[in-house]
């Protein structure tokens, strides 16, 4: 008799950032932990800045682990193998292949991220083997201070060019307030990041 599929759990993988705080762990309650070479475990305490909670990866490098039922101990990558469509029917599995094609995850922004821009499938699997990255932010929370910065003010690439080449961050970057609740889709190419 074939075991059922059931709703997953995934381990959370936890990401250090210079800009992450404690909020995933004191707010979420997540609990994070560090495995060593040997496999040991190290649970992180509140004090270490975790920017990122990894829900669900299949990225190559980062691969989630099941944390509940039959399947437990398993990665995303090794269910894909197996169950293939049934994870993702079979429309989506036909476009993306094995690799599943969603990265979950929650972020804790204390100050500003990088700036950043994605590419889009064709560039990223032309020169990156792999595929491109459009992104979608759901603010759970934030400061009333808070801002994206997404594209920027530049009417040419040589405004741009200028804008960089002289350091007139303030004037390039287009920076929209956010609140609570706010959904921002960035599509690949659009230069993005957080503050605050």
């Amino acid at each position: 008799m074939e075991k059922k599929l059931y709703p997953l759990k995934f381990i959370p993988v936890p990401s250090k950032r210079p800009w992450g705080g404690s909020a995933l762990s004191k707010d979420l309650g997540k609990r994070f932990v560090e495995c060593d070479e040997e496999g040991n475990e190290t649970v992180l305490g509140s004090d270490v800045l975790i920017g990122e909670s990894w829900e669900l990866a299949d990225m190559g490098f980062v691969d989630s682990v099941v944390e509940n039922g039959w399947l437990a101990g398993n990665t995303i990558s090794e269910i894909m193998e197996t169950y293939l469509e049934r994870i993702v029917g079979e429309n989506v599995y036909n476009w993306y292949g094995r690799q599943f094609p969603l990265l979950v995850k929650f972020l804790d922004v204390n100050g500003k991220t990088s700036v950043q821009v994605h590419p889009d499938d064709a560039y990223a699997a032309k020169n990156e083997n792999s595929l491109g990255k459009n992104e979608c932010w759901y603010v759970l929370d934030c400061p009333e201070d808070a801002k994206l910065v997404l594209g920027n003010n530049a009417k040419t690439k040589e405004e741009l060019s200028d804008m960089i080449q002289n350091g007139k961050w303030d004037s390039l970057y287009n920076e929209l307030p956010v609140k609570k609740g706010d959904l921002v889709q960035i599509d690949p190419g659009m230069l993005h990041a957080i503050k605050g």
